[in-house]
């Protein structure tokens, strides 16, 4: 053998020894993002909800109540109402944010034509591999999955970005942590 070929073999060898240590230094918190993702995708909502982080949810039931006080019409108010199973806007002030969040997914489940056989097809179809994580600081990492799965006679290949951060000793998903934020910038500097 060569020198040039027995160089190029190590060279190869080395290049994926590195590719699957760099897969095996996956943050341990995304086996919760890819959990979550096949929930959300499988519509299992009472499942899902147990994945996320209580500010997470707090902040989600806030969010459903002033959206649905900015509603343009009364009937546009009572489709959104009638699409999460309520009469009022009040009901939802008896909600917790677990039943906020899985009355949401369950309305995105009414909309399906035919939710048994999306969710049969998603079923057969779903793939994921996480492609990295990224520890933005000690309770809180960003993971980056790539789905695949079939829908409608169509396939489908989406990268996701799941934020997961650490609530007590348990990772959770969080519905926030990629949301913008501003800061005053003098507060910023003290």
């Amino acid at each position: 053998m060569t020198f040039f070929r027995r160089s190029f073999l190590i060279l190869l060898f080395l290049a994926a020894i590195s590719g699957a240590s760099a897969q095996g230094k996956l943050h341990a918190s995304y086996k919760v993002a890819e959990k979550y993702l096949k929930a959300i995708h499988l519509h299992q909502w009472n499942d899902a909800v147990e994945l996320v982080e209580t500010k997470s949810l707090d902040n989600l039931k806030k969010f459903q109540k002033a959206y649905l006080l900015k509603a343009p019409t009364m009937e546009e108010e009572q489709e959104l109402l009638r699409l999460l199973n309520m009469g009022d806007i009040s009901d939802l002030d008896k909600l917790t944010a677990k039943d906020v969040f899985i009355r949401r997914g369950q309305a995105k489940t009414k909309r399906l034509i035919d939710a048994d056989a999306h969710i049969a097809e998603m079923k057969k179809s779903l793939v994921m591999k996480t492609l990295g994580t990224v520890p933005e600081n000690s309770d809180t990492v960003h993971v980056v999955i790539r789905k695949e799965f079939a829908a409608q006679g169509k396939a489908f290949s989406e990268l996701a970005f799941v934020s997961v951060v650490k609530e007590g000793t348990v990772w959770k998903i969080s519905l926030d942590a990629q949301e913008p934020k501003v800061f005053n910038i003098k507060d910023k500097q003290e």
